[in-house]
């Protein structure tokens, strides 16, 4: 009995050890999906502390993942990009309940853009000799755009303003999963599931104002987002 046991360990070792080996060592991928806004980037209320009135929109990543030569883990290198709609009509309810006079707001915005560059590790899993789960953790630099405005405001006095776009960098990180499973011997299906998030200070946000007055504030948006991608990998190393 512990002669058969003892066999079964060796061949489940060696099993695993081929495995293992059998994993590519060098991929690359790219993606294109959702990303959806979360927590205050979401958030449509001007009684939520720095509410972004993000809505759903575009993301692409490009990944580079290579295995090192002893066990399941690696190094990651990430390229990304998400777009995200800014909720106008929102907005502009929300500048209606909130300030005294004002019984219409027609707001007119572009939209959120958030570029990333990262890297970091990751954990390889072999589902079985042909798909894998990847398994990141990253971090790096990040350029985050605040929407362009335009605004019409009617109330006592009717006012018109337009606000440019402004651009703020910050640290930004990124977990996430990857699954592929074969199209041919070095081609894979690719789905990504990214949770990702970076806090901007947007300073001197200016707004030109149809009296010639201008101003300028300071804007604090966490961009969180869950973004999901379909998309196509290549085994460069096996």
């Amino acid at each position: 009995m512990y002669k058969a046991l003892a066999s079964f360990i060796v061949v489940l070792a060696i099993s695993v050890t081929q495995l293992f080996s059998q994993t590519p060592k060098l991929n690359i991928s790219y993606g294109i999906g959702t990303s959806s806004a979360m927590g205050s980037f979401r958030s449509a209320s001007f009684n939520t502390e720095n509410a972004g009135f993000a809505g759903t929109g575009l993301s692409t990543a490009f990944n580079v993942d290579y295995k090192f030569k002893n066990g399941n883990l690696g190094a990651s290198f990430n390229v990304n990009s998400q777009t995200n709609s800014f909720k106008s009509y929102e907005y502009g309810n929300e500048l209606r309940r909130n300030i005294n006079g004002l019984y219409d707001a027609n707001i007119y915005g572009g939209i959120y853009v958030r570029s990333s560059y990262m890297i970091g590790i990751n954990y390889v899993y072999p589902v079985n000799d042909k798909s894998y789960l990847t398994f990141r953790l990253m971090g790096g630099a990040t350029i985050g755009k605040l929407p362009e405005e335009e605004g019409f405001l009617y109330g006592s006095s009717n006012l018109w303003y337009v606000q440019p776009a402004a651009y703020a960098t910050s640290p930004g990180f990124s977990i996430g999963g990857n699954f592929r499973t074969p199209l041919s011997k070095k081609i894979n299906l690719n789905a990504d599931c990214n949770y990702t998030s970076s806090s901007y200070e947007f300073t001197n946000v200016a707004s030109y104002y149809s009296t010639g007055d201008i101003s300028t504030y300071t804007r604090n948006i966490s961009m969180t987002s869950l973004q999901l991608l379909l998309g196509i990998s290549v085994d460069l190393i096996r």
